[in-house]
């Protein structure tokens, strides 16, 4: 009843909750584990082939989560070794809430066996999507305006590694909020003051010592250096390895404390 209460509070007025499952020629444990998720009420179980479609479908809607069965999970178990079943989700309550629930059937039908464990990934979806979005922002930019972002290697580092910031950022703001609505009004004010405090909406040149200062508390402030660096003076990678550190550093910080909230969130601490 708990689980349902929970899909139902999630997923509610959307019938049940699609998952997808990559699973290569599942064996017996394999097979236990995919026939418990389907007779989990709430839950509608469908085979996905490929990770890479598994991830494309949940980016699009089409699914609400994802599971990838490793194609040793029968032959690591029975040998007594450790599996990682993977679980994908877009960033946020809903997320979160069907990550605990399959969470529970993992556990539940690998709990005899005392080896299997649950690993949130969900880290690569909006990874995916913050790389993209900011990918087509910088290409229509400089189509549109002529801008030279400067050395390929060094922006494409920049690119992804705010990107990763953003994602961390957005798990832990879905592991923390209460209701998608909550998560959604917090991110925008974050992201909009953090954004103008960071230099986006006004130079950094403009703000004075404290408040430039202050900005480097932001990651925003950071990138706009290194981009500085970049298109201004024609840097390179080597330019901006301290931005770099800082953004990849901060990532980390917030992916970390994301990964701790699901886990208490979840009692995958077990």
């Amino acid at each position: 009843m708990l689980l349902i209460l929970i899909l139902g509070l999630a997923f509610g007025g959307s019938g049940e909750a699609r998952v997808g499952v990559v699973a290569a020629r599942p064996g017996p444990l394999g097979q236990a584990l995919l026939d418990g998720l389907a007779a989990t009420k709430g839950i509608e179980v469908r085979v996905v082939a490929g990770e890479a479609r598994l991830v494309s479908d949940i980016e699009h809607g089409l699914l609400a989560g994802g599971l990838v069965i490793p194609a040793d999970y029968d032959a690591t178990l029975a040998a007594g070794g450790t599996v990682t079943v993977r679980y994908v989700a877009q960033s946020g309550t809903s997320g979160r809430q069907l990550g605990a629930v399959i969470s529970a059937v993992v556990d539940h039908q690998a709990g005899r066996v005392q080896a299997a464990r649950f690993v949130a990934g969900q880290l690569a979806v909006p990874f995916a999507q913050a790389l993209q979005r900011t990918d087509a922002a910088a290409a229509a930019v400089a189509l549109v305006f002529g801008v030279n972002w400067g050395d390929p290697l060094g922006a494409g580092l920049l690119v992804a590694s705010f990107a990763l910031v953003a994602s961390g950022a957005g798990m832990l703001l879905g592991a923390t909020a209460r209701t998608p609505e909550q998560a959604i009004a917090v991110g925008l004010l974050l992201g909009l003051g953090m954004g103008a405090l960071g230099g986006t909406m006004m130079p950094l040149e403009f703000f004075s010592p404290t408040m430039t200062a202050v900005a480097h508390v932001t990651p925003h402030a950071w990138a706009v250096d290194a981009f500085a660096i970049l298109v201004r003076r024609g840097g390179t990678v080597l330019s901006i390895w301290t931005p770099l550190l800082v953004l990849v550093g901060t990532a980390a910080v917030l992916t970390g404390l994301a990964g701790w909230r699901m886990r208490h969130a979840t009692g995958s601490d077990r």
